[in-house]
């Protein structure tokens, strides 16, 4: 239930939002909108309450209540009546507002690390309002949501709600556990292909980061201290994702250059005479069965020579020619095979959703290619 419940949080924002500084719709067909889905959902059973707490030129606040949850809109309008921002409360409870039960983490951050990338902004202990405090806050800058760049906040947190008698007094207060989401859409515009890239290289880096973590105690011994050091803070430092960020995404020479610098320098590893221009050759061509790519010069130790097909090329994204260019380095320059049980190695078409994966997987190869550099 609480998985579907996310999704049902979160798909209807990337329907209408625009990317002009608010979402291009109103607030009365955003709140039919959302009246439609909580119908057609969790909230239909005839328990279910349903409550417009305000309503002015500034704000409009309404609620779902069902028997388990409860969940609250607050939007936040500019001056020409348009949605500017977008908060959403949710609670978890077990039918009857003085018997709140607890319920740690209403909102799955893990999954947001994984589809929207590192956030951006991390804080613990904050207070959001007057009884509201932020246990676990993250912000990403620029999220992307179809063609919309926006800001995204993501927390969850304890909040002290008044339990009131059939008068309406206050009787006494409540702590309970709370999941909150504000998006905001950024007055950039829509996204560019640059922002896009760079989201693909943050979850790369995300990946690697993973099993370098993991890998730790091997790396150090694989690096030794001092290098092993040097290493870990570029890993952990807020530029890692920069390390796999390429401007010019079209020229095959810029991902030799990417994968140069942060095997060697990350990883410590040794590339001989292939790192001169002179021993690099990019030849654009047509190739057959739909394969993008194909290193041709694993037998010359001392040269670099892919075949390219330019069709395939031109029409494919980012993360496919990051995928195969590494791939095809495997080959040619340190005589990898797709036999050789490394993921990255195994297959020449990436048939992978998740950027943070092919981050695994150019660890998993430059780690194989130390030890084996090691061995000699």
């Amino acid at each position: 239930m609480k998985r579907n419940l996310l999704i049902f949080l979160f798909i209807p924002i990337l329907t209408f939002s625009q990317g002009q500084g608010y979402f291009d719709i109103s607030k009365d067909a955003f709140y039919h909108e959302k009246m439609s889905e909580w119908k057609k959902g969790i909230y239909n059973d005839f328990d279910c309450k349903f409550n417009t707490i305000v309503d002015n030129d500034n704000v409009f606040l309404f609620s779902a209540q069902g028997y388990f949850f409860r969940e609250e809109y607050k939007l936040t309008l500019n001056r020409e009546k348009k949605i500017k921002k977008i908060e959403v409360f949710f609670t978890v409870h077990n039918g009857s507002l003085d018997e709140w039960f607890p319920y740690r983490y209403p909102v799955n951050i893990s999954n947001l690390f994984r589809d929207v990338g590192t956030p951006s902004e991390t804080k613990e202990n904050v207070t959001y309002k007057p009884d509201y405090t932020f246990k676990k806050y993250y912000k990403w800058n620029n999220a992307l949501f179809r063609e919309t760049k926006i800001e995204l906040e993501v927390a969850n947190g304890t909040a002290k709600i008044p339990i009131r008698n059939k008068q309406g007094k206050i009787k006494k207060y409540q702590t309970v556990n709370f999941g909150y989401l504000a998006y905001t859409p950024k007055e950039e515009g829509s996204v560019t292909e640059n922002d896009i890239n760079f989201n693909t290289s943050s979850k790369i880096s995300d990946g690697v980061k993973k099993l370098w973590d993991k890998n730790k105690r091997e790396l150090i011994s694989l690096l030794g201290v001092e290098n092993f050091n040097t290493s870990n803070s570029l890993v952990d430092g807020q530029m890692h994702p920069y390390l796999f960020y390429l401007e010019n995404t079209n020229n095959p020479e810029e991902y030799f250059k990417s994968f140069f610098f942060y095997a060697s320098v990350v990883y410590g590893i040794e590339f001989g005479d292939v790192v001169r221009e002179e021993n690099q050759k990019y030849t654009y061509t047509s190739l057959p069965n739909g394969v993008l790519a194909r290193a041709i010069g694993m037998e010359k130790e001392c040269c670099i020579e892919i075949l390219i097909d330019l069709e395939n090329w031109n029409k494919s994204t980012y993360m496919d020619k990051l995928f195969i260019m590494y791939h095809e380095f495997g080959h040619d320059i340190f005589e990898l095979k797709h036999s050789d049980g490394i993921r990255l190695m195994t297959t020449n078409k990436l048939d992978i959703e998740n950027p943070s994966v092919i981050g695994e997987m150019i660890h998993e190869m430059l780690i194989a290619v130390l030890k084996k550099q090691k061995k000699k």
